[in-house]
């Protein structure tokens, strides 16, 4: 989907003010330690919950990351190949970062004028650390990177290197089930049509558009649960009906389920879902369809493999031109009609 293609300036552009936030808590935090320490050492359970938070993050992240960017290879030689990158940069910019630090340990001297006493730690605390430390062998370190359950990674008990484990092998095992494992990557990252009510209050409405230019649906027609035509349609007609709340004169062009290779056996639902949508276009002056599948077939109304990259799903460069260039004359054609006075 494409929200407020064509649209008047909007009065204020919304921007995410997380990062001010951080600054302003880092500066508050450090004030507040320097000119109140009493109340600064008493509000470390507030600065303990949010790493927690932080911490509960990381793990699910990690873990959706790398199996979305693994499954998205279907080439386990290419999968290898980028693991072995990975694994190369990661092992060069660690040396880097450990040189650095080094470096700013002998040179600059950070902590030396702090009077921070070694006699005055913990030693039993130390000397837990010390006794784990000396106990874990190359072998035992190893073991400990292979969780007991799939989900004791994620729990108390493991750590980040146990997640990255279970993310790899998960990812490798939805990339070597090829498409067997496309309802799991569709759960995990592919949106649908109905998706689309997220953005409106993010990213529609406060654009005021006059123009909304709407693609998504192919998706759809991959989800076992969602493949039936009248899914694209009723999620479609209900983004209407919630940007047309606030903005009753939005006019919206919807551009077709386009044909591919790799789901040409979904086509059949596919024609039928863009024929409902027709339909319900036809009957709105507001509403306009766009049919991008001439772009894409040949006259046997057979997919143009050449007109597609290597997954055969997306289009190459010419294939996105072809579509650009049915797409682009009704966008002019709706956004004059939206301006005439």
């Amino acid at each position: 989907m494409v929200p407020g293609l064509m649209s008047d300036p909007a009065p204020s552009k919304p921007r995410s003010r997380l990062y001010l936030y951080v600054l302003l808590g880092v500066v508050l935090g450090g004030l507040i330690g320097w000119l109140m320490p009493t109340l600064g050492a008493g509000l470390k359970p507030v600065a303990d919950g949010f790493i927690a938070l932080i911490k509960m993050l990381i793990g699910p992240i990690i873990f959706y990351t790398v199996v979305l960017g693994l499954a998205g290879m279907s080439d386990m030689r290419k999968l290898g190949r980028v693991g072995g990158k990975a694994i190369l940069y990661f092992e060069v910019v660690s040396t880097f970062a450990l040189i650095i630090g080094l470096l700013v340990a002998n040179l600059l001297k950070p902590g030396a004028s702090f009077h921070a006493q070694a006699q005055a730690a913990d030693g039993k605390v130390v000397g837990e650390y010390a006794a784990k430390a000396a106990q874990m062998t190359i072998p035992d370190y190893i073991l400990h990177i292979i969780p007991k359950t799939f989900f004791d990674a994620f729990t108390a008990n493991g750590d980040l290197l146990q997640v990255l484990l279970v993310a790899i092998l998960f990812g490798a095992a939805l990339a070597a089930m090829g498409e067997k494992a496309k309802p799991v990557t569709l759960f995990l990252d592919g949106s649908v049509v109905a998706d689309v009510l997220y953005a409106v209050p993010r990213l529609v409405l406060p654009y005021k558009p006059k123009v909304v230019v709407n693609y998504c649906g192919d998706n759809n027609m991959t989800d076992p649960v969602k493949s039936d035509p009248s899914v694209p349609v009723k999620g479609f007609s209900d983004f209407v009906a919630a940007v047309r709340a606030e903005l009753p004169t939005t006019r919206f062009i919807y551009v077709s389920i386009k044909p591919s290779p790799s789901r040409w056996a979904m086509w059949a639902k596919a024609s039928e879902a863009n024929t409902l949508i027709k339909t319900l276009c036809a009957a709105d002056p507001l509403l306009t369809y766009v049919d991008i599948a001439p772009a894409l077939l040949d006259d046997k109304g057979q997919p143009v493999e050449s007109l597609y990259v290597k997954d055969r799903l997306h289009p190459t460069a010419e294939g996105y031109a072809r579509i650009a260039a049915i797409v682009k004359p009704v966008v002019e054609k709706v956004w004059a009609a939206a301006n005439a006075k």
